[in-house]
């Protein structure tokens, strides 16, 4: 069970081989047909790749379902309802149950932070991604690039500068991160509400390129981007947290 999965999340997370991916978790859910984990990562494929919505929920409430503790499961599904469903109140349900059972898992907290701030509780958003970036610390990478993509749309709804998360995005693109998927297609359409122009504009292109680092090109384009100078993070973690 364990080589299958791995194999799974490597073909799409790493190889972006979709296919491969999806006949691993097939193989592998007809020899572990009971596997809580297995259908969680399954729906992760059905609802951020092949947009299979309707088979993705059935999977995330099987997994549930077989193990009521996988929290991980939990606040993928909690995800799934702030994205897809637009069920927002659900969605906080599942979130504060996923991080009762584990209150230091950095995807959760991200995401939670996402939803919070979608609300308009500024300060409950920042608390949590504050507490999701710490996690990702001494490791840059592309998870980090979400939740700095967070603080910068806070700092843009407080009105506050912004400069040295964009220091530190271009820090990260620069030396390059692994492939994490990541459609939080809410945010974006809350980001859009509140954004300049020439800030959505960049702010659209750093989006596609944290869930698809083949995007760099077009973000290079651009002079704001030009501008912008790398910040290492060992000089930059306070900023945004405190």
């Amino acid at each position: 069970e364990n080589i299958l999965n791995v194999y799974g999340v490597q073909f799409k997370n790493t190889l972006n081989d979709y296919q491969r991916a999806e006949e691993c978790y097939v193989m592998n859910l007809e020899l572990n047909p009971d596997s809580s984990v297995l259908y969680s990562n399954y729906a992760l494929l059905l609802t951020s790749i092949k947009k299979e919505d309707n088979k993705a929920e059935q999977y995330y409430l099987k997994s549930i379902k077989l193990d009521p503790f996988n929290d991980v499961a939990i606040g993928n599904y909690a995800f799934f309802l702030q994205n897809v469903r637009k069920k927002f109140t659900e969605s906080e349900s599942c979130y504060q149950e996923a991080l009762q059972l584990n209150n230091s898992d950095r995807c959760n907290l991200a995401n939670y932070a996402s939803l919070k701030l979608i609300q308009g509780d500024i300060d409950e958003a920042k608390k949590l991604a504050s507490k999701s970036l710490k996690l990702c610390i001494p490791e840059p990478n592309r998870f980090m690039a979400r939740v700095l993509f967070l603080f910068i749309i806070i700092r843009m709804f407080e009105c506050k500068n912004y400069h040295d998360l964009l220091g530190n995005m271009k820090f990260l693109f620069t030396y390059g991160m692994e492939h994490v998927t990541w459609d939080n297609r809410e945010l974006m359409v809350f980001a859009q509400k509140i954004l300049r122009s020439n800030e959505c504009d960049l702010l659209q292109k750093i989006f596609s390129t944290i869930n698809d680092y083949s995007c760099i090109p077009d973000l290079r384009k651009l002079k704001e981007w030009k501008d912008i100078v790398p910040v290492p993070f060992v000089t930059a973690y306070q900023s945004p947290m405190e």
